[in-house]
């Protein structure tokens, strides 16, 4: 059986073995993790760390997971420019914090309970209620083929943060989606990691992962 850590953007900074849901027997095998401060929090989708991709920069990968659920490659369109207001040149309330980008891609959401779209306002925009999600964000997985790329530029354009995901080595992430919900198995990040591995002494990773707007439409096509 692997070793396995569990992460979340608030996680207690607990030794290597000793967050919650962990084995307490693996101590003494991370002791390069033991010595990086809030390691698990640099795991989180929520973690600041800027990466450029589909030609912009991005404070997180929170704030391109959720600007893809309106990026289409129909220019212009009232998606395509919510998309753009998830960029951290956007000047958007919600282009640099990470809790407010969630808040945000919740756009065009409407409440099973109330019947009402989501319209929130966050700071001094509100968001638009006639904006609608991909319908197939999720069902054709194109979330998943592009939160793997967003890890890879994430952990390839960040060096403190490459080192801290292949100082994992083997373990399984898993991450804490808050009360009720347990825990997810974060395969994506974990194949990111083993491209790492493999290609890290090959080539300049950090280079390779700015993945161009033409490679970005043509996943999403």
């Amino acid at each position: 059986m692997k070793d396995k850590f569990v992460f979340y953007s608030k996680s207690a900074d607990a030794l290597p073995g000793r967050g919650s849901n962990e084995e307490k027997n693996t101590i003494e095998t991370y002791s390069d993790l033991r010595k990086i401060k809030d390691w698990r929090k640099m795991l989180s989708n929520f973690y600041v760390s800027e990466f450029f991709i589909d030609d912009n920069y991005w404070n997180s990968v929170e704030h391109f997971f959720h600007a893809l659920k309106f990026r289409n490659n129909k220019i212009p369109s009232k998606e395509y420019e919510f998309y753009k207001t998830f960029t951290l040149t956007s000047n958007s309330p919600w282009c640099k914090n990470p809790f407010l980008a969630k808040q945000a891609g919740k756009a065009g959401r409407v409440s099973p309970i109330t019947g009402k779209i989501f319209d929130k306002k966050i700071g001094d925009t509100k968001i638009p209620k006639d904006i609608k999600m991909r319908d197939d964000f999720y069902e054709a997985k194109i979330s998943s083929k592009l939160q793997k790329l967003a890890f890879f530029a994430k952990f390839t354009q960040n060096l403190d943060l490459k080192n801290v995901l292949l100082s994992t080595k083997e373990a399984e992430l898993w991450h804490y989606i808050g009360r009720g919900g347990g825990i997810i198995h974060m395969k994506e990040l974990t194949i990111a990691r083993d491209c790492i591995k493999k290609y890290d002494n090959s080539c300049d990773l950090g280079e390779i992962s700015k993945f161009s707007t033409d490679l970005i439409s043509s996943l999403i096509n």
